[in-house]
């Protein structure tokens, strides 16, 4: 079928003609017109950029993480070039605009339109969707570095140690992802000190279904925690460190036991009854998998050994590894290994993570969908070769008119299935250290108002120089 390539008047404004279908499809106009009006950041006049844009615009800064705001302005827009021909010269917004923009825009829509859109999206035909009847959901927590501002490290923090402060202000984001489709469906934003089991606390309350089971690691288990879960009706499996869980119940014949968690009088965290739990104890014999010898100890409140049999548990409770994968999606492919985030500013810090998670959102959403289509499992496809392929489709849907989007749409799922991966084979995770400290002494950080005057556009370097 030959491209009908979209028809562009000689009147029309920038504004009518970049629209970001690619993304509608997960984000549509009217909602985002919607989340704006509810938020008051609607514009009284048509101006290059509006807001709706800008929540595109805000979306696509993950899509080339690489690119300067401007240029990704450009690449959003290099349909409209093409359309009118070599001749044309557009003039899109300066980096200054495109900076004041953000700010007017903000972070609350881009959480508000990250809620409404970004749910649960497997089925019970997903692969690795749904376990016993339930549906496999993940928490986890990841740090991203930010700019080196006084702002970002007053809001969020920086680390310290025996070697001294971190090099970057850091935010603390705490994930909720559902293990099949790796959608992310819920995040808590914080700053870099604030405790995970805090956050996990937040998602539990905000988004656990009664058709949920949970898992986390060692790091967010607690009995407060999963007195929680219990009460919104969901399970959950997680590690069980050796301090926790002294409240010995009973043996059951499958070799695990029950214990419980207890109100302890002196927690500032009051348990208000006990948690009764299921524990799973086990040793591993290869190394590539563990230490062989240490004993692994999960805890589950799943306590019917009959429903939830003991090498299902945990069987399943590996599929935790989940959501390690997404954030390792997210940091490393999607923002193609930039370390630090763009924003110098706190809101811009939040608006701009929330458009990375919308963005890996809208990926997973086609992946999801092409995946279904062929009944397959959607960990089969590539999410680099799904970002090459959505890439694209931003200049091919810029370019055909409209009535050949749904075909476009269709050939973006079918590229996805060109290249599958092989099936996952049993993973090799040891536990290594992967940034190593400098022998060499640390930069020292000079406070902002004991900074050199910088010099002024008219100054020249031989003006001081002096000849001996």
């Amino acid at each position: 079928m030959t491209m009908i390539l979209r028809q562009i008047d000689e009147d029309d404004k920038l504004t009518d003609v970049l629209k970001m279908e690619v993304l509608q499809k997960c984000y549509p106009r009217h909602r985002i017109e919607q989340i704006l009006s509810t938020c008051h950041v609607q514009e009284k006049r048509v101006q290059k950029l509006t807001m709706l844009l800008m929540v595109y615009f805000v979306i696509c800064m993950s899509l080339w993480s690489r690119l300067a705001q401007r240029r990704v302005v450009r690449e959003m827009g290099h349909h409209v070039s093409l359309l009118m021909g070599p001749q044309a010269r557009i003039v899109f917004a300066s980096a200054p605009a495109i900076s004041e923009r953000r700010e007017q825009l903000g972070s609350e829509p881009m959480r508000q339109l990250f809620e409404q859109s970004c749910t649960v999206m497997g089925s019970k035909a997903t692969p690795g969707t749904f376990v016993w009847g339930r549906r496999l959901m993940a928490l986890d927590g990841t740090l991203f570095d930010v700019p080196d501002t006084p702002a970002n490290a007053e809001a969020f923090g920086r680390s310290r140690n025996q070697f001294g402060e971190g090099p970057f202000p850091q935010v603390r984001c705490v994930l909720m992802i559902e293990c099949g489709s790796h959608a992310t469906v819920d995040v808590e934003i914080t700053r870099r000190n604030d405790a995970e089991d805090t956050s996990a606390m937040e998602l539990v309350q905000r988004g656990v279904t009664r058709e949920m089971l949970l898992l986390h690691d060692a790091g967010i288990t607690g009995g407060l925690l999963w007195a929680e879960i219990r009460r919104k009706g969901a399970h959950v499996i997680a590690p069980i460190p050796e301090h926790m869980l002294t409240t010995y119940c009973r043996q059951l014949k499958d070799g695990s036991y029950l214990a419980a968690f207890v109100p302890e009088q002196s927690s500032g965290r009051k348990l208000k009854k006990a948690v009764l739990v299921r524990v799973i104890e086990y040793q591993l014999t290869d190394e590539r998998l563990g230490e062989p010898g240490n004993v692994y100890r999960l805890g589950t409140t799943l306590l019917n050994p009959q429903s939830a049999p003991l090498r299902e548990v945990i069987l399943v409770y590996h599929e935790r590894w989940e959501v390690e994968l997404v954030i390792d999606e997210q940091k490393t492919h999607v923002r193609q290994q930039r370390p630090v985030l763009r924003s110098k500013t706190p809101e811009g810090v939040r608006q701009e993570l929330y458009g990375l998670f919308l963005l890996h959102y809208a990926i997973r959403f086609v992946m999801y969908e092409a995946a279904s289509e062929k009944g397959l499992d959607p960990d089969r496809l590539s999410l680099t070769t799904a970002i090459c392929v959505v890439q694209h489709a931003v200049l091919d849907f810029g370019l055909s008119a409209q009535q050949q989007h749904e075909a476009l749409y269709e050939k973006m799922k079918w590229e996805l299935l060109e290249d599958l991966l092989p099936p996952r084979c049993v993973r090799i995770n040891p536990r290594v250290l992967k940034k190593l400290y400098r022998k060499y002494k640390q930069k020292k950080r000079i406070p902002p108002e004991l900074l050199p005057e910088p010099f002024s556009s008219e100054d020249r370097f031989l003006d001081f120089v002096l000849l001996i």
